[in-house]
């Protein structure tokens, strides 16, 4: 909690000073002899030279507002004591100052401005947006990976850079400040600008492994505390040049002493981080001074770049995100061919036209143009650099799909055998969670978890190839996938396997019943004398066969059914007659049961004589009775059986 509750209170404290601050109402410039004014307001003018202020002459540090600047330690003194004096005259309301214009000396009384929040230049806000971001990528850095020392160094760095840069606000656009708030943001900002070096190569030289002992480090601090002890300007800013040129060879020397995967992907991100951070600068700025012309931008513009080294040495050190180094190139590289494509454009636009109109017209047309031609020329430059994704994912549901649980395992690896095709793949215990888990180790596994107890893993992938966030993605889904078809085969199954052991125990109860109690009925039934008692015996062996044959599983041969159904109306009426139509083997025990049952109702109120007519056909029955000397018809619906009974 320290280094937010420091950072906030040096961001109050900078603030406070540079809401007090004052200033000359005018943009200066040091030409080598004489303070120049550039741009002002009443009463000093462009062109004036300040001769003094106050009665003191105006020399080089007078004015500074930088103090990096200063080229030895009296004037770094000399330059505190006359921002001093300075702040002093300031609280009177009115400056005096001596200015030399078209070559003839003037006094004039100038009132000092006092800038707003409102009123604040983007070089302010330069400042403060970095400082915020540092403060947020070692915070974060510190948060995600604590046992790590190079995520402890790694957030006093970039810590010491939001200093750096918070303590440098104030002194932005010439600002007198307190004495004591001067001091203290004067010597916060020398702190941070000389510590700040070092621990980035301390950090440096941890990542990706540690390769220097501690005391290298306790005597590298103690050198760098001495020489801010010195407060000699131009040796400080040596030494801060020194210490950057060490930490990029301290890179150098990493990259080419680790060789495994995980450290070469955690030096391409840290060699990410510099390219995106100094090349704006060197190319926009550095290019043109060395072929002689102005800078495109200020260097507070293309300093704002810098926050991509803390970025990408964050997730170097966090290990988030290593294999997605090739993507980020890639996406790079499509932008920058989007923006030369939309540079040409606008390049033959102007040709075309022959660059002849007023400057706002030609802006509005032109910004139109590259406005409605971006998207396209985007999406077709991305188009050329875009790898064509494996349908993997839709290959693999076409083979499992159906399949049981055994046979979906053998398919995923079979799948994963042909993509990503990783040069080991074995069975494992797993995790709980579904999904994939990369392991940074040496080398580089990941993990597919099916289920609790079962999952794979794969080895690295094949030469040029990594475990990106695509690849990832897909090996989640496919991941997901796999392991809803497995669960459910194994569901399938296992309801399969319940049925049949419920069926198994059902047939034994079954068995029981009918070698018992069945067997027992029909012997009452055939050794009884009485009639009576037989038909009890009938009727009971029926409704005990009904109620233990009663589903689909349970068939009977048609045959034998319409042979029963023939000996029961034998034995009922005197005169019975059944013919049968048979398109079916076999009937469903149930249905038979059910037929029978009202079958043998009708016979036992119908006169003699009977005959019936019998259909069997696609599992339905049809039923045509005719009984007595009227020849009554009736009609009955049992389910998806009809049963006809009736006369001709």
């Amino acid at each position: 909690m320290l280094a937010p509750l420091s950072f906030a209170l040096l961001l109050a404290l900078s603030l406070a000073a540079k809401l007090d601050g004052a200033r000359l109402p005018a943009r200066l410039h040091w030409d080598g002899q004489h303070w120049l004014v550039q741009s002002a307001g009443v009463p000093l003018q462009a062109g004036d030279r300040i001769l003094s202020l106050e009665g003191r002459p105006a020399v080089f540090p007078s004015l500074l507002g930088d103090p990096v600047q200063l080229r030895s330690r009296a004037e770094l003194l000399h330059w505190v004591e006359h921002k001093t004096f300075l702040y002093q005259q300031m609280k009177s309301g009115t400056l005096h100052l001596e200015v030399l214009r078209t070559g003839r000396p003037l006094s004039l009384e100038v009132t000092p401005a006092r800038d707003s929040v409102l009123s604040w230049g983007r070089d302010v806000w330069i400042e403060l947006l970095p400082a915020c971001f540092f403060l947020w990528a070692g915070w974060t850095t510190l948060a995600r990976a604590p046992r790590r020392p190079e995520s402890f160094w790694f957030c006093w760095m970039c810590l010491l850079t939001s200093w750096c840069y918070l303590a440098s606000t104030p002194f932005r656009d010439g600002a007198v400040l307190h004495p004591g708030l001067l001091k203290l943001e004067l010597g916060v900002n020398f702190l941070a600008f000389l510590f700040g070096p070092a621990v980035l190569l301390h950090v440096t030289l941890l990542v990706p492994e540690k390769s220097v002992p501690d005391p290298f480090m306790t005597v590298l601090y103690a050198l760098v505390g001495l020489a801010l002890l010195s407060l000699d300007v131009p040796l400080l800013v040596g030494l801060v040049g020194t210490l950057y040129a060490v930490v990029l060879l301290a890179v150098i020397r990493a990259t080419w002493r680790y060789r495994s995967s995980v450290h070469r992907q955690q030096m391409k991100w840290i060699w990410a981080g510099y390219v995106l951070g100094l090349a704006p600068g060197l190319v926009f700025n550095g290019l043109p001074l060395l072929l002689g012309r102005p800078r495109i931008f200020e260097d507070a513009a293309v300093g704002f770049f810098l926050v991509c080294i803390p970025w990408c040495y964050s997730l170097a050190i966090q290990r988030y995100r290593l294999f997605d180094i090739e993507t980020l190139a890639e996406g790079s590289l499509v932008y920058l061919f989007t923006l030369a494509l939309i540079c040409v454009l606008e390049m033959s636009l102007l040709a075309a036209l022959g660059g002849g109109f007023a400057l706002p017209a030609s802006t509005v047309i032109l910004m139109v143009v590259i406005a409605s031609a971006y998207g396209g020329v985007h999406t077709r430059v991305a188009a050329l650099f875009r790898r064509e994704e494996t349908p993997v994912v839709q290959q693999f549901q076409e083979r499992a799909s159906g399949r049981g649980s055994q046979e979906v395992l053998d398919c995923l690896y079979a799948t994963l055998l042909q993509w990503p095709a990783p040069a080991s793949l074995e069975w494992c215990a797993g995790k709980l969670e579904v999904g994939c888990r990369l392991e940074l180790g040496e080398p580089v596994t990941l993990e597919m978890q099916l289920e609790a107890g079962r999952g794979l893993r794969l080895g690295p992938l094949p030469s040029g190839r990594h475990y990106s966030s695509r690849v990832l993605t897909l090996l989640e889904r496919l991941a997901r996938q796999a392991a809803l078809l497995y669960q459910n085969a194994r569901l399938f199954e296992q309801e399969v396997q319940r049925r049949e052991n419920a069926l198994a125990a059902r047939e034994g109860l079954l068995n029981d019943l009918h070698d018992g109690v069945g067997a027992s009925l029909a012997s009452i039934r055939m050794l009884s004398r009485q009639p009576e008692v037989s038909a009890l015996a009938g009727d009971a062996l029926f409704e005990l066969q009904h109620f233990l044959y009663d589903g689909l599983d349970y068939t009977l041969p048609a045959r034998v059914w319409v042979a029963e159904l023939r000996a029961y109306g034998n034995r009922t009426v005197a005169e019975f007659a059944l013919e049968a139509t048979l398109s079916d083997e076999v009937i469903a025990r149930s249905l038979g049961l059910r037929v029978f049952r009202w079958f043998r109702e009708r016979l036992r109120s119908a006169d003699s004589p009977a005959r019936a007519e019998l259909t069997l056909k696609n599992g339905s029955v049809s039923l045509r009775m005719v009984t007595g000397a009227d020849d009554a018809v009736t009609t009955e619906l049992f389910g998806a059986v009809e049963v006809l009974v009736g006369g001709a």
